[in-house]
């Protein structure tokens, strides 16, 4: 028979590890330190090959290749991932293949390129040279951001509507929703959008200096955020972006900086400064992330555009989003067990009528 010591023993060092791992469950995770580093950085104002105007936004190809809405050069340009330019397509107009102010670019799983050809209000579609497939007309919408989902749906924001719309890659408008307001579902100037594996929906609510979730079909999830330059607070969010394990990244445009959230919100990391050096913006717009967790930026500052990349400083942090760290969250945990466990071990000593 096991001594009644040895059984006080044992239950309180279960109820300790049971207790600390539920401590996880209820509380924010405290994350280790992240840090991202500089890679390369590419563009200068002008309209020549591999120069940019107001690069709004940019997308990735499955083999790494980056689009860029070069905006007021009313145009798409194709680099390599370290900056080598490939190929570019578009010219001022309302015909096919033109442009009239193109803020946003999406790649479906096919490599086929999307574009939001907002002052001509609507979206148009190419192949991944830049062949016009087709147009979507959508007066009276200006579509500003816009994201594809794994069937080819297409979303977009207007901030001049404050909506979100939902259309099939057949042009039907399968739902929108949205209004002016501050309160959750409501939007005021929306324009970032992303589309999670899971299939929902975040949005850059930009002024409302917040980011919100929905579900694929318009049904609010979540918010978070609030006008300041703390960690998690943002000043006129711009651009977001979903990684592969669900990790949101958001240009805090105002305040010259990415900010990285896990998926429900939780504050993970920051980088970025105002200023022309390397790590530094004058206003980051656009953001993509590819399938190593490189980071890409595009800084639509008219003075000073370009295009940064970044990588995890250190590889074992790719994925803290999942992984709990031993920080102030632990200790508190930690301590909370302690003193449950000194209760814990008092009373089960009454109980079997043995001082321990």
């Amino acid at each position: 028979m096991v001594p009644k010591r040895a059984t006080i023993i044992i239950l309180s060092c279960i109820f300790a590890v049971v207790l600390w791992y539920t401590g996880y469950a209820g509380l924010p995770l405290a994350f280790a330190d992240q840090a991202y580093s500089f890679v390369t950085k590419w563009g200068s104002l002008g309209n020549y090959d591999g120069m940019l105007n107001v690069p709004a936004s940019l997308a990735l190809d499955s083999a790494g290749n980056v689009y860029v809405t070069d905006t007021n050069n009313n145009r798409i340009e194709k680099f390599s991932s370290d900056g080598k330019f490939l190929e570019k397509w578009g010219t001022f107009g309302s015909g096919n293949g033109q442009f009239n102010l193109p803020t946003s670019i999406a790649i479906d799983g096919q490599g086929n390129v999307y574009v939001s050809d907002q002052s001509n209000n609507r979206v148009e579609e190419f192949d991944k040279s830049g062949n016009f497939i087709r147009q979507f007309n959508l007066a009276p919408y200006y579509p500003t951001r816009i994201a594809v989902d794994s069937s080819d749906n297409i979303y977009f924001s207007d901030p001049t509507k404050n909506v979100v719309v939902k259309f099939s890659s057949a042009g039907k408008i399968i739902s929108k929703w949205g209004s002016i307001g501050n309160d959750t579902g409501q939007f005021d100037s929306p324009t970032g959008i992303a589309i999670s594996n899971a299939g929902n929906v975040y949005v850059a609510d930009t002024s409302n200096d917040r980011v919100e979730e929905f579900t694929s079909d318009g049904q609010f999830i979540s918010t978070w955020g609030s006008t300041g330059t703390g960690n998690g607070q943002f000043n006129s969010p711009q651009g977001i972006s979903v990684d592969s394990v669900g990790d949101v990244y958001v240009t805090d445009t105002g305040n010259y900086r990415i900010e990285k959230f896990t998926s429900d919100g939780h504050f993970i990391t920051k980088f970025g400064s105002l200023g022309t050096g390397n790590g530094q913006f004058g206003a980051p717009s656009g953001i993509a992330i590819d399938s190593a967790g490189d980071v890409y930026v595009s800084d639509a500052s008219y003075d000073n555009p370009n295009i940064q990349k970044f990588s995890v400083s250190n590889s074992e942090n790719v994925a803290k989003s999942t992984v709990p760290e031993f920080g102030a969250t632990s200790l508190l945990v930690l301590t909370a067990s302690v003193f449950s466990l000194m209760i814990f071990t008092k009373n089960i000593s009454r109980i079997l009528g043995k001082k321990v």
